[in-house]
């Protein structure tokens, strides 16, 4: 059993970004971690900090607001809240406990605040849920006794708006257990090596490379990541590349990986000497826990080409998803002959049946749901129709409800999913062509044409918009899960 280490190509902590609107006087402060997805809006008399430990945290006199990231245990955000304010009023005999009171955040998916008053300050609480992670937790206290403080972090917290990139795609490595969150113009392409590696389709085209750490290695993090480096840049030269390491360069610091991880940070440069790298400038990063090992690497004159990886770099994360277990992941494919040679990790619980029909392939059922269950069909390689006329038909069998959203993912090689999401009144035939329409209201329905070797396959889940919900980030994680076994073979 291999243990995780990680190498990705750049990583560096996100600088703050604040920009004032023009009347700085009268407008607050408009403070934006790109790394993060956070942004505040911060009055102009509160002096605004970074540091390890916490995302942020802004001072004015004896008040002070913390940000810090979320513990990435699933808990919600309420229960996070009540065992805080717990902990905090337990010493207070008699005193009432605190409730939870729901709080809107834009870009969350929950959020919960609550507020109590010790001997000498009033404190206010809030937690964040995101889609993408842990989210954050919010503490703020100031004197009982200075009012105008305590509006001006009523009308902080107001503000928060949180958004760590557009269209984030989480990619799951079921066989060493990390996943790493990607914005949808990134795309996961083949490596001789063996390894994941991935590249940004707008410029500049940074690369982030992913691979495993042998169990012998023990090194420490200050060594590991100097061994990154070292390593980034004999690759640089055995590309016949005169380049050179330019030590007076080499910058050592601490670090909070998004999952709440401390690592080891270690920056330098290498610079072309001659030949076609004549004039060019490579930026490498390393970073290093005890388990994970990450190196970043650009081209570039100065350090803002590597913003396009340090969001993605941050989100590498030990585990498969959020809640989910590595070793209960079990790689299944399809027995019978012709199928598509793929192989995918279910979530837990979920269980596939395959069955004797010309059209359907399998179906998957979803632990405590029984109105649940995802319907596989395979009609034969390069039947079924094109991805166009099957979003068309899709699209044609819900009603009324939202308007439907469309996601192309590359999710490996050779592997390309198109998932449709969209809810209302569902009228399909009960039978293709019987003419008999089954009508079902409020309904979502999650459908996928998944373009493989002999393919392609076409998956749908409906149910309930509630019941849906609770499973859609699961079919996500597993949709993104498949991986070609051979191109142009059978699975056995």
């Amino acid at each position: 059993m291999r243990k995780l280490g990680i190498c990705v190509l750049v990583l560096a902590l996100a600088g703050l970004h604040t920009s004032a609107l023009a009347d700085e006087a009268a407008t607050a402060v408009d403070v934006k971690l790109p790394r993060d997805g956070l942004s505040i809006k911060v009055p102009p008399d509160w002096a605004i900090h970074q540091y390890d430990g916490a995302v942020l945290r802004l001072t004015r006199g004896a008040a002070v607001l913390i940000v810090n990231r979320a513990p990435d245990d699933g808990s919600a955000p309420a229960a996070r809240l009540l065992a805080q304010a717990q902990r905090a009023t337990a010493k207070a005999a008699g005193a009432a406990q605190p409730t939870p009171a729901a709080w809107e955040v834009a870009g969350a998916t929950a959020a919960a605040r609550l507020s109590y008053e010790s001997a000498k300050e009033v404190h206010l609480l809030g937690a964040i849920s995101l889609s993408t992670g842990p989210g954050f937790d919010v503490e703020c206290r100031a004197p009982r006794e200075t009012v105008d403080l305590q509006k001006a972090l009523q009308v902080m917290l107001g503000s928060v708006r949180v958004q760590p990139f557009a269209h984030p795609e989480r990619h799951v490595d079921w066989r060493d257990g990390w996943t790493l969150d990607l914005p949808s113009y990134w795309s996961l392409q083949a490596d001789p090596g063996g390894v994941a590696r991935f590249q940004s389709a707008r410029p500049p085209h940074v690369r982030i490379r992913v691979e495993a750490r042998a169990d012998d290695d023990k090194a420490t993090p200050e060594a590991a990541a100097r061994a990154l480096i070292d390593a980034a840049h004999l690759r640089l030269k055995a590309k016949g590349l005169q380049v050179a390491l330019d030590e007076s360069t080499l910058r050592a610091s601490e670090l909070m990986l998004a999952s709440g991880v401390r690592a080891r940070r270690l920056v330098a440069v290498a610079r072309g000497t001659g030949g076609r790298a004549t004039g060019l400038r490579f930026q490498l990063e390393a970073v290093a826990t005890p388990d994970l090992r990450l190196l970043l690497a650009c081209t570039g004159s100065d350090d803002s080409v590597l913003d396009a990886g340090r969001k993605v770099a941050l989100t590498l994360r030990k585990g498969t998803h959020p809640g989910a277990r590595a070793e209960a992941a079990t790689p299944q494919g399809f027995k019978r002959k012709g199928a598509p040679p793929v192989q995918f990790v279910l979530p837990a619980g979920w269980k596939l049946t395959e069955v004797k029909n010309p059209m359907r392939l399998a179906t998957v059922t979803v632990p405590g749901a029984p109105q649940l269950s995802v319907v596989i069909y395979w009609f034969g390689a390069g039947k079924g129709g094109d991805l166009a006329s099957n979003l068309a038909r899709w699209k044609s069998q819900v009603r009324g409800g939202s308007a439907p959203k469309e996601e192309t993912i590359d999710v490996a090689p050779h592997v390309r999913a198109t998932i449709l999401d969209t809810h209302g009144m569902y009228v399909a035939d009960v039978q293709p062509g019987a003419g008999h329409p089954e009508i079902e209201r409020g309904q979502r329905v999650l459908a996928t044409f998944l373009a493989v070797p002999h393919g392609p396959l076409f998956m749908k889940l409906i149910g309930p918009v509630a019941a849906v919900g609770k499973v859609v980030r699961d079919y996500g994680v597993w949709i993104r899960s498949f991986r070609v076994v051979r191109p142009g073979a059978d699975t056995k």
